[in-house]
């Protein structure tokens, strides 16, 4: 599944950028403060759900190389899967996805805004980094979406029928409980906290950089999180 993460790696990322960067402009021409949360909060959101059109099918072929290391192409697997089962985890990856950039996007700003305020001047960049982790490692609270859309892709692949997002979570409660629903919380937190580094942080710091550079303000996404 090497080949299929890769795309879905690079694909997820373009996708988030266009579609948050549209949405805050949007909003920015309804009256809405661009900096605001409500702005990290939503664009975030239409963001993430957005990339469920191309993690669902991508994240479905590496579920089932795991449970099928010997299985064919990933083309024949989808052709095998059809429309309905390579999205049959899309309303538990439209939750996880939303929830992650909406929380991300706007916990990392927030924390940041208010240790400025707390501080009574501007972050330095290891100050900023700092915020941006711990905002990626608070949005891990929606770990319970995670851990549905693997046990629906993993039910799935397993050949399993009439499998939901809702009758998978019956199943992670009545077999290991509410605890059952942050199984894996701990290795997250450290992606989490490292895409949010890189995909917020990182995206404010780069476009700070290009702005000085050549004195547009319209070079790169997350323009909220200054």
């Amino acid at each position: 599944g090497t080949g299929a993460k890769m795309i879905e790696s690079g694909a997820k990322g373009g996708v988030l950028v266009y579609a948050s960067q549209a949405v805050l402009d949007m909003m920015e021409k309804s009256g809405f403060e661009r900096s605001g949360g409500t702005a990290g909060l939503v664009s975030g959101f239409c963001g993430g759900v957005s990339q469920t059109v191309v993690m669902s099918p991508l994240t479905y072929i590496i579920t089932y190389k795991n449970n099928n290391p010997h299985s064919g192409s990933g083309f024949s697997i989808l052709q095998q899967a059809g429309i309905k089962g390579m999205y049959g985890s899309a309303p538990a990856m439209a939750m996880r996805q939303g929830s992650n950039w909406a929380l991300r996007a706007s916990l990392a700003g927030g924390i940041t805004k208010q240790y400025r305020s707390w501080k009574g001047d501007e972050l330095n960049k290891p100050e900023r980094i700092m915020c941006g982790l711990l905002g990626g490692v608070v949005a891990c609270v929606n770990q319970p979406t995670e851990v549905l859309r693997v046990v629906v892709q993993a039910r799935q692949a397993s050949g399993e029928k009439g499998v939901t997002t809702r009758n998978s979570a019956s199943l992670v409660y009545k077999k290991y409980g509410f605890v059952g629903f942050y199984t894996g919380i701990i290795p997250r937190m450290g992606l989490s906290a490292w895409q949010t580094l890189f995909m917020v942080t990182g995206a404010g710091l780069l476009r700070e950089w290009l702005t000085a550079v050549t004195g547009s303000t319209k070079s790169v996404s997350y323009t909220h999180l200054r």
